[in-house]
């Protein structure tokens, strides 16, 4: 029976980039240098989903990892690490790996020493990313910032209006990620965890954000209070980051990541002006449950985490400027989803002029 060989392996499709195995210990490595203890148990872990079959003719997985719990993770943080489990089928004698876990289907590819370091000096500069956008400093438009838990097409409204209507798409979950935020406008809004890592001056206060975010998370999807002070430090970070990336490019953006409160939006305001329209993008609970099944690869983990994210989100408050709530169905097309953006971002421009 193969098993994980000594050595790395590269990701493919996960959150994390790098899988070390030395002497039986296996330790993963995101791209901010966080790294975690996985356990690796080999034997018969049922059926494996219909895609990693058609991918590898296998009938059941023979692996599985899991993600073990470290000092310093957000107290009642061990409910959400028990949900990172892989299961995968071993191939080529170890040489290459197919998993499922939350993040969907993911492969880890076997690479030498010398690749390894390759892989870890290919990064695009912090202080100007690239992207497939027209350079054009002398335009500076509106910001369309989409919100609302994952699986709500924010991404994929964004990544739309940068393919068809020329917007700059920014996937505000790079930010913290220390990843390029310029996602290939032909790719998946998933492949957000293959962008390229960014390095450069700011870096270490960028690492410290990704901390900051980090427990955030932890936070809402254990049930916690969270200190909504710090939580606003990411916020305003970000929107600093795109302002400063938007005079650089130019154009009309369309931005996508949630931002949970009254309070957060306000602070992303104060910094992005009022040519910033908020979109809050909510869906009817059996639709949502679907939509994160599909994208996790039927994981019903990632559905009970999404169902705390959905209740830490609040909605668009009455009063509160350029600011929509957007309930979109499953039944609706990626194409009716942004007419409707068009049909509400046209009745704040009415009102805006009228006023």
């Amino acid at each position: 029976m193969s098993k994980l060989l000594e050595g790395y392996y590269k990701t493919v499709n996960n959150f994390y980039e790098l899988l070390k195995v030395e002497n039986g210990k296996n330790t993963v490595r995101d791209g901010m240098g966080n790294e975690f203890t996985m356990t690796v148990e080999y034997g018969d872990f049922g059926e494996v989903c219909s895609e990693i079959q058609e991918k590898t003719g296998v009938t059941n997985y023979d692996f599985q990892l899991k993600m073990i719990y470290t000092e310093g993770m957000v107290e009642g943080f061990q409910d959400m690490v028990d949900k990172f489990v892989e299961n995968g089928v071993l191939l080529d004698d170890g040489m290459r790996c197919v998993t499922k876990g939350v993040m969907g289907v993911s492969e880890l590819i076997k690479i030498t020493e010398e690749e390894k370091i390759v892989l870890e000096n290919n990064y695009d500069p912090i202080e100007a990313p690239p992207g497939p956008y027209k350079v054009q400093p002398d335009v500076q438009g509106k910001i369309l910032w989409f919100s609302g838990v994952p699986g709500m097409g924010k991404s994929t409204t964004a990544q739309i209006l940068a393919r068809e209507e020329g917007y700059v798409y920014y996937e505000g979950d790079c930010f913290t990620q220390l990843k390029n935020p310029y996602i290939p406008l032909d790719a998946s809004s998933m492949s957000q965890v293959n962008q390229k890592n960014l390095k450069g001056p700011g870096m270490q206060e960028r690492q410290a954000l990704n901390a900051l975010a980090n427990d955030l998370v932890g936070a809402v999807l254990t049930g916690k209070e969270h200190d909504r002070e710090e939580a606003n430090k990411v916020y305003i970070a970000m929107a600093e980051d795109i302002k400063r990336e938007k005079k650089r490019i130019g154009g009309d953006w369309a931005v996508a990541h949630v931002v949970m409160t009254r309070e957060a939006r306000d602070s992303v305001r104060k910094i992005l002006g009022p040519q910033l329209i908020f979109i809050l993008l909510t869906m009817p609970s059996e639709d949502r449950r679907q939509r994160i099944l599909s994208r996790h690869g039927n994981s019903e983990a990632a559905v009970e985490m999404m169902e705390r994210f959905e209740a830490a989100c609040v909605p668009g408050q009455e009063g509160e400027p350029n600011t929509i709530n957007l309930s979109v169905t499953a039944a609706l097309t990626k194409e009716e989803v942004v007419e409707e953006v068009w049909k509400c971002v046209r009745d704040i421009e009415e009102k805006s002029c009228e006023a």
